[in-house]
Protein backbone atom coordinates (compact mmCIF):
# COMPACT_ATOMS: atom_id res chain seq x y z
CA UNK A 1 0.00 0.00 0.00
CA UNK A 2 1.11 3.51 -0.92
CA UNK A 3 0.83 6.35 1.38
CA UNK A 4 0.65 10.06 -0.13
CA UNK A 5 3.84 11.97 0.65
CA UNK A 6 1.39 15.03 1.93
CA UNK A 7 -1.46 15.16 3.51
CA UNK A 8 -4.23 15.52 0.52
CA UNK A 9 -6.44 19.17 0.82
CA UNK A 10 -17.44 -14.88 -14.59
CA UNK A 11 -19.08 -14.03 -11.04
CA UNK A 12 -22.23 -12.22 -10.94
CA UNK A 13 -22.09 -8.21 -9.73
CA UNK A 14 -23.78 -6.05 -7.71
CA UNK A 15 -24.12 -2.92 -9.72
CA UNK A 16 -26.37 -0.07 -9.60
CA UNK A 17 -26.98 1.16 -13.15
CA UNK A 18 -24.85 4.06 -14.68
CA UNK A 19 -26.28 7.07 -14.30
CA UNK A 20 -27.84 9.30 -17.10
CA UNK A 21 -26.04 12.36 -18.76
CA UNK A 22 -24.66 14.52 -15.99
CA UNK A 23 -22.07 17.24 -16.54
CA UNK A 24 -18.80 16.29 -15.61
CA UNK A 25 -17.22 12.74 -14.81
CA UNK A 26 -19.27 10.05 -12.93
CA UNK A 27 -17.65 7.51 -10.99
CA UNK A 28 -19.41 4.40 -9.70
CA UNK A 29 -18.63 1.98 -6.77
CA UNK A 30 -19.98 -1.35 -6.16
CA UNK A 31 -18.95 -4.92 -4.99
CA UNK A 32 -18.85 -8.30 -7.04
CA UNK A 33 -21.29 -11.11 -4.76
CA UNK A 34 -19.20 -14.05 -4.36
CA UNK A 35 -18.07 -15.96 -7.67
CA UNK A 36 -15.08 -18.09 -8.93
CA UNK A 37 -12.24 -17.82 -11.05
CA UNK A 38 -11.45 -19.94 -14.10
CA UNK A 39 -8.79 -21.31 -15.32
CA UNK A 40 -6.56 -19.09 -18.07
CA UNK A 41 -7.07 -21.32 -21.06
CA UNK A 42 -6.83 -18.94 -24.03
CA UNK A 43 -5.50 -15.25 -24.29
CA UNK A 44 -7.40 -12.52 -26.74
CA UNK A 45 -7.48 -8.86 -26.59
CA UNK A 46 -10.24 -8.21 -24.12
CA UNK A 47 -13.06 -6.18 -25.02
CA UNK A 48 -13.96 -6.26 -21.20
CA UNK A 49 -11.38 -5.73 -18.41
CA UNK A 50 -9.70 -9.24 -17.92
CA UNK A 51 -7.71 -10.25 -14.33
CA UNK A 52 -5.38 -12.43 -13.89
CA UNK A 53 -4.49 -14.39 -10.49
CA UNK A 54 -1.42 -15.89 -9.63
CA UNK A 55 1.12 -16.46 -7.15
CA UNK A 56 4.58 -15.52 -7.01
CA UNK A 57 5.72 -18.90 -5.69
CA UNK A 58 4.07 -21.38 -8.17
CA UNK A 59 6.58 -19.87 -10.73
CA UNK A 60 9.57 -19.72 -9.05
CA UNK A 61 10.66 -23.40 -10.24
CA UNK A 62 10.64 -21.44 -13.45
CA UNK A 63 13.16 -18.21 -12.28
CA UNK A 64 16.03 -18.92 -14.13
CA UNK A 65 13.63 -19.04 -17.87
CA UNK A 66 11.51 -15.96 -15.99
CA UNK A 67 14.96 -14.25 -15.90
CA UNK A 68 16.00 -14.63 -19.22
CA UNK A 69 12.66 -12.88 -20.79
CA UNK A 70 13.07 -9.81 -18.76
CA UNK A 71 15.21 -6.34 -19.97
CA UNK A 72 18.29 -5.53 -18.37
CA UNK A 73 16.44 -2.27 -17.08
CA UNK A 74 13.74 -4.84 -15.42
CA UNK A 75 16.76 -6.86 -13.90
CA UNK A 76 18.32 -3.75 -12.47
CA UNK A 77 14.89 -2.32 -10.82
CA UNK A 78 14.38 -5.52 -9.32
CA UNK A 79 17.89 -5.73 -7.65
CA UNK A 80 17.15 -3.03 -6.16
CA UNK A 81 15.18 -3.97 -3.55
CA UNK A 82 16.68 -4.78 -0.48
CA UNK A 83 14.37 -8.21 0.66
CA UNK A 84 15.07 -11.33 -1.89
CA UNK A 85 11.07 -12.14 -1.28
CA UNK A 86 10.49 -8.61 -2.77
CA UNK A 87 13.14 -9.23 -5.81
CA UNK A 88 11.49 -12.37 -6.63
CA UNK A 89 7.98 -10.86 -6.38
CA UNK A 90 8.94 -7.94 -9.08
CA UNK A 91 11.05 -9.98 -11.52
CA UNK A 92 8.33 -13.06 -11.30
CA UNK A 93 5.28 -10.49 -11.78
CA UNK A 94 7.26 -8.58 -14.77
CA UNK A 95 8.40 -12.38 -16.42
CA UNK A 96 4.73 -12.95 -16.21
CA UNK A 97 3.32 -10.12 -17.29
CA UNK A 98 5.71 -10.52 -20.63
CA UNK A 99 4.26 -13.81 -21.16
CA UNK A 100 0.26 -12.89 -20.85
CA UNK A 101 0.78 -9.66 -22.99
CA UNK A 102 2.37 -11.90 -25.40
CA UNK A 103 0.02 -14.54 -25.20
CA UNK A 104 -2.52 -12.05 -25.91
CA UNK A 105 -0.71 -9.93 -29.29
CA UNK A 106 0.98 -13.26 -30.18
CA UNK A 107 4.34 -11.90 -29.99
CA UNK A 108 7.44 -13.65 -28.30
CA UNK A 109 7.19 -12.42 -24.81
CA UNK A 110 11.39 -11.54 -24.89
CA UNK A 111 10.61 -8.66 -27.61
CA UNK A 112 7.32 -6.81 -25.79
CA UNK A 113 8.16 -2.94 -25.07
CA UNK A 114 6.98 -1.02 -22.48
CA UNK A 115 6.62 2.92 -22.72
CA UNK A 116 5.95 5.50 -19.97
CA UNK A 117 2.46 7.52 -20.38
CA UNK A 118 0.64 10.75 -18.21
CA UNK A 119 2.08 10.91 -14.82
CA UNK A 120 4.85 7.38 -15.34
CA UNK A 121 1.67 5.36 -16.24
CA UNK A 122 3.52 1.80 -17.53
CA UNK A 123 1.78 1.10 -21.36
CA UNK A 124 2.52 -1.43 -23.62
CA UNK A 125 4.84 0.50 -26.44
CA UNK A 126 4.17 -1.96 -29.91
CA UNK A 127 1.54 -2.81 -29.87
CA UNK A 128 -0.52 0.30 -28.71
CA UNK A 129 -4.02 0.18 -27.42
CA UNK A 130 -3.32 -2.76 -24.98
CA UNK A 131 -3.90 -1.52 -21.49
CA UNK A 132 -2.37 -3.13 -18.16
CA UNK A 133 -2.35 -2.87 -14.04
CA UNK A 134 -0.57 -5.04 -11.67
CA UNK A 135 -0.55 -4.75 -7.70
CA UNK A 136 0.67 -7.15 -5.11
CA UNK A 137 0.00 -8.32 -1.54
CA UNK A 138 2.36 -10.67 -0.24
CA UNK A 139 2.79 -13.52 -2.61
CA UNK A 140 -0.48 -13.25 -4.54
CA UNK A 141 -0.39 -10.60 -8.23
CA UNK A 142 -2.98 -9.43 -10.03
CA UNK A 143 -2.49 -8.32 -13.59
CA UNK A 144 -5.62 -6.35 -15.18
CA UNK A 145 -5.13 -6.05 -18.68
CA UNK A 146 -7.72 -3.91 -20.93
CA UNK A 147 -8.28 -2.07 -24.40
CA UNK A 148 -8.72 1.01 -22.19
CA UNK A 149 -7.26 2.44 -19.73
CA UNK A 150 -7.40 0.44 -16.32
CA UNK A 151 -6.35 -0.02 -12.57
CA UNK A 152 -6.01 -2.86 -10.06
CA UNK A 153 -5.12 -2.86 -6.34
CA UNK A 154 -4.85 -5.66 -3.73
CA UNK A 155 -4.14 -5.50 -0.32
CA UNK A 156 -3.85 -7.86 2.58
CA UNK A 157 -5.94 -6.83 5.08
CA UNK A 158 -4.11 -7.02 8.98
CA UNK A 159 -6.86 -6.74 10.98
CA UNK A 160 -4.87 -5.24 13.57
CA UNK A 161 -3.31 -2.19 11.24
CA UNK A 162 -3.37 1.04 12.50
CA UNK A 163 -5.68 2.54 10.07
CA UNK A 164 -7.21 5.82 12.49
CA UNK A 165 -4.00 8.40 11.43
CA UNK A 166 -4.76 7.91 7.99
CA UNK A 167 -8.35 8.94 8.04
CA UNK A 168 -8.73 12.46 7.81
CA UNK A 169 -5.50 12.31 5.70
CA UNK A 170 -7.21 9.61 2.76
CA UNK A 171 -10.84 9.98 3.43
CA UNK A 172 -13.65 12.19 3.55
CA UNK A 173 -15.80 12.23 6.44
CA UNK A 174 -18.57 9.93 5.09
CA UNK A 175 -15.92 7.25 4.53
CA UNK A 176 -14.25 7.81 7.54
CA UNK A 177 -17.51 6.97 9.15
CA UNK A 178 -18.31 4.26 6.98
CA UNK A 179 -14.92 2.33 8.47
CA UNK A 180 -15.19 3.42 12.21
CA UNK A 181 -18.77 1.96 12.28
CA UNK A 182 -18.47 -1.09 10.30
CA UNK A 183 -18.29 -4.43 12.18
CA UNK A 184 -14.41 -4.93 11.28
CA UNK A 185 -13.36 -1.29 10.44
CA UNK A 186 -10.08 -2.74 9.33
CA UNK A 187 -11.92 -4.51 6.31
CA UNK A 188 -14.24 -1.18 5.35
CA UNK A 189 -10.56 0.54 5.09
CA UNK A 190 -8.89 -1.56 3.01
CA UNK A 191 -11.94 -1.88 1.01
CA UNK A 192 -12.26 1.84 0.42
CA UNK A 193 -8.36 2.50 0.13
CA UNK A 194 -8.30 -0.33 -2.76
CA UNK A 195 -11.03 1.39 -4.79
CA UNK A 196 -8.97 4.84 -4.46
CA UNK A 197 -5.85 3.45 -5.51
CA UNK A 198 -7.06 1.13 -8.70
CA UNK A 199 -8.93 4.46 -9.52
CA UNK A 200 -5.63 6.60 -8.97
CA UNK A 201 -3.47 4.37 -11.63
CA UNK A 202 -6.62 3.89 -13.94
CA UNK A 203 -6.14 7.79 -14.16
CA UNK A 204 -2.48 7.76 -13.88
CA UNK A 205 -2.69 10.68 -11.32
CA UNK A 206 -1.21 8.46 -8.65
CA UNK A 207 -1.63 9.38 -4.57
CA UNK A 208 -1.86 13.26 -5.20
CA UNK A 209 -3.32 15.85 -3.30
CA UNK A 210 -6.57 14.69 -4.37
CA UNK A 211 -6.65 11.30 -3.11
CA UNK A 212 -8.69 11.80 -0.28
CA UNK A 213 -11.35 13.53 -2.36
CA UNK A 214 -11.61 10.36 -4.74
CA UNK A 215 -14.98 8.84 -3.95
CA UNK A 216 -14.73 5.27 -2.56
CA UNK A 217 -18.45 4.78 -1.32
CA UNK A 218 -20.62 2.41 -2.75
CA UNK A 219 -23.07 4.52 -5.85
CA UNK A 220 -22.64 6.64 -7.98
CA UNK A 221 -20.97 10.22 -7.54
CA UNK A 222 -19.48 13.27 -8.91
CA UNK A 223 -16.15 14.43 -8.14
CA UNK A 224 -15.71 18.40 -7.85
CA UNK A 225 -13.99 19.97 -10.64
CA UNK A 226 -9.63 19.40 -10.76
CA UNK A 227 -10.15 15.90 -8.91
CA UNK A 228 -9.89 13.24 -11.36
CA UNK A 229 -7.28 13.80 -14.30
CA UNK A 230 -9.90 12.72 -16.74
CA UNK A 231 -13.35 13.57 -18.10
CA UNK A 232 -14.09 9.71 -18.43
CA UNK A 233 -16.93 8.08 -16.25
CA UNK A 234 -15.42 5.24 -14.04
CA UNK A 235 -16.64 1.73 -12.69
CA UNK A 236 -14.74 0.72 -9.48
CA UNK A 237 -15.52 -2.57 -8.94
CA UNK A 238 -14.27 -4.55 -5.64
CA UNK A 239 -13.88 -8.24 -5.43
CA UNK A 240 -12.25 -10.55 -2.84
CA UNK A 241 -8.86 -11.51 -4.46
CA UNK A 242 -8.10 -14.36 -1.83
CA UNK A 243 -8.83 -14.88 1.87
CA UNK A 244 -8.73 -11.13 3.45
CA UNK A 245 -7.27 -9.85 0.45
CA UNK A 246 -9.49 -7.12 -0.99
CA UNK A 247 -9.01 -5.56 -4.42
CA UNK A 248 -10.61 -3.50 -6.32
CA UNK A 249 -10.65 -2.60 -10.23
CA UNK A 250 -11.10 0.68 -12.18
CA UNK A 251 -11.76 0.90 -15.68
CA UNK A 252 -13.91 3.47 -18.37
CA UNK A 253 -17.43 3.10 -17.90
CA UNK A 254 -19.72 2.27 -20.66
CA UNK A 255 -23.34 1.49 -21.23
CA UNK A 256 -23.19 -1.38 -22.78
CA UNK A 257 -19.75 -2.68 -20.80
CA UNK A 258 -19.73 -6.41 -20.12
CA UNK A 259 -18.63 -7.30 -16.35
CA UNK A 260 -14.86 -7.88 -15.53
CA UNK A 261 -13.75 -11.66 -16.51
CA UNK A 262 -11.54 -13.50 -13.51
CA UNK A 263 -8.84 -16.13 -14.52
CA UNK A 264 -6.28 -17.92 -12.47
CA UNK A 265 -3.07 -18.20 -14.09
CA UNK A 266 -0.54 -21.68 -13.88
CA UNK A 267 2.90 -23.37 -15.28
CA UNK A 268 0.76 -23.63 -18.16
CA UNK A 269 1.25 -19.92 -19.32
CA UNK A 270 4.80 -21.37 -19.97
CA UNK A 271 3.92 -23.88 -22.40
Amino acid sequence: MLLPETPPSGPAVITPPLPGPRHGSTITCCTLAAGGWNPAAEFCVPRTPHVYRFSVAQFLPHFPYLASLLAPGEIRRGQQYFREADRQQHLVARAVLRLVLGKITRVSPRTISFATGLHHKPLLAEPAGLHFSVSYAGSLVLLAVHGSSVGIDVEAADPEFAYQPLLSQCFSSAESRHITEATCPATAFFQLWTRKEALAKATAQGIDQHFARLPALDGAHEPGPGVLASEQSWRVISFPAAAHCPASLAYPASPAGQPPLFYDLNEHLLD
